[in-house]
């Protein structure tokens, strides 16, 4: 097994692999495009930093990943996890004899500097975001518009298509909701969780259950233009993936 390697001024550890100082680089500018501010974090002020592990294989996929160090703050934790969700990072350099890397991050989460005057901002920091770049919200790109498309479920050889449809919008109080329609006409409204970019939110329960049935819970994030991509998640079952068109 490689030896444990330190970089990025101590905000990156990599052990069971010898990852080049190039992968380390590619690596932070993955992050500084995809790393997001939680909007409820930045309204807020909360701020912190968290200590993620991550599990990647050779072609460069986070197999898994869990919060090694808490923030403090469950919102800061689960944008750290969340930005890291489905990634696909660069592929270890040919050769690379381990079969993955154990990776530990540490990503800090800044309040934006409000300096007076024109006193220069400190240095920032290796995998450091700032509340000034939150980004907009799946329910804010989308609000009032009329998505719809598909929800596949199974896998490739043995799957089904679903025609779904989901209107995102916000209530007189300011909370985010959506109205999804799916399984053959089936209607519910339901309030949305915010996470990243991301919209999350409970469905309908699920069918052929003695016991109480559990709940469908679904999530989707821009991926384009008027274009939303997603999946069913906290399921145990064939992997179900939504794909989404607004207008």
């Amino acid at each position: 097994m490689a030896q444990p390697t330190d970089g990025q001024n101590g905000s990156l550890r990599v052990e069971g692999a010898e990852l080049s100082p190039d992968w380390i680089k590619q690596l932070q500018i993955w992050w500084d495009v995809h790393a997001f501010y939680p909007k409820e974090a930045s309204t807020k002020n909360v701020s912190g930093t968290v200590k993620m592990h991550l599990w990647v294989r050779p072609d460069g996929v986070v197999w898994t990943g869990k919060v090694e160090q808490s923030s403090g703050s469950e919102i800061l934790d689960e944008a750290a996890y969340e930005v890291f969700l489905r990634a696909r990072l660069r592929p270890f350099p040919p050769g690379t004899p381990a079969p993955r890397a154990d990776i530990y991050i540490t990503m800090h989460y800044v309040l934006a500097n409000r300096q007076a005057g024109n006193a220069p901002a400190p240095p920032k920091r290796p995998f450091t975001i700032t509340s000034d770049q939150v980004q907009a919200t799946a329910v804010d790109t989308m609000k009032q518009k009329i998505c719809t498309g598909t929800l596949t479920e199974g896998y490739f050889f043995d799957s089904q298509r679903i025609p779904v449809e989901a209107i995102f919008y916000r209530a007189p109080d300011g909370t985010p909701w959506v109205k999804w329609t799916s399984y053959g006409g089936t209607v519910i409204q339901s309030q949305v969780t915010e996470i990243g970019t991301s919209a999350q939110w409970t469905g309908m329960a699920a069918t052929g259950h003695r016991e109480k049935p559990p709940r469908s819970r679904f999530a989707v994030w821009p991926v384009g233009d008027n274009h939303l991509s997603g999946r069913q998640i906290g399921w145990t079952g064939p992997p179900a993936a939504i794909d989404l068109f607004c207008k």
